[in-house]
């Protein structure tokens, strides 16, 4: 959904996921905050006229970038009625949750899908595993997904553990 509006005296655009002044500059937060106020029923109807999981998940990944946590979950909730067993949309709502504070969710999340093979999975579940202080659960995870794929996510991981166990990194002579 595009959309133009005036906002005290000037011309904005919508994107559908930032705003950006006439001159195709982002806007301060300030001036966002208000303008979405502005749009706000509109885009949750607009929202809800997508049905396409592509697009759904295009739209949860701009608007977690854009700040814009209600309506990536409300995004996640809709795409997750498309398809509850999405592993991307999990992976998704993993990170969401460890976002919002809550690991143990995040992992329960997750859980049934621990037996596949994909990197952000593994990544996202071992983060997870640190946030709850479970450092060799951790370790374990992001072994597996850097055997999968060696991403940068996951090497931020491994740092995060070496930083608060690097006895789980030391090798025994």
């Amino acid at each position: 959904m595009k959309k133009e509006i005036i906002y005290n005296g000037r011309e904005y655009l919508w994107d559908g996921s930032n705003w950006y002044d006439s001159g195709y500059m982002k806007v301060e937060t300030s001036v966002a905050c208000n303008l979405d106020k502005i749009i706000h029923d509109e885009l949750i109807e607009a929202d809800k006229e997508i049905k396409n999981l592509d697009k759904l998940i295009d739209l949860i990944q701009k608007s977690r970038n854009a700040g814009y946590k209600a309506r990536s979950w409300r995004l996640l909730d809709q795409a997750l009625e498309l398809d509850p067993n999405h592993i991307g949309l999990m992976i998704i709502k993993s990170s969401m949750l460890r976002e919002r504070g809550r690991p143990l969710e995040a992992l329960e999340a997750t859980a049934p899908y621990k037996s596949r093979n994909s990197s952000a999975l593994h990544t996202t579940r071992a983060a997870a595993l640190c946030d709850l202080d479970r450092w060799e659960e951790a370790k374990s995870e992001i072994s597996r997904a850097l055997a999968i794929n060696a991403s940068g996510e996951a090497f931020s991981v491994v740092r995060r553990i070496k930083v608060a166990r690097s006895d789980l990194y030391e090798e025994s002579n």
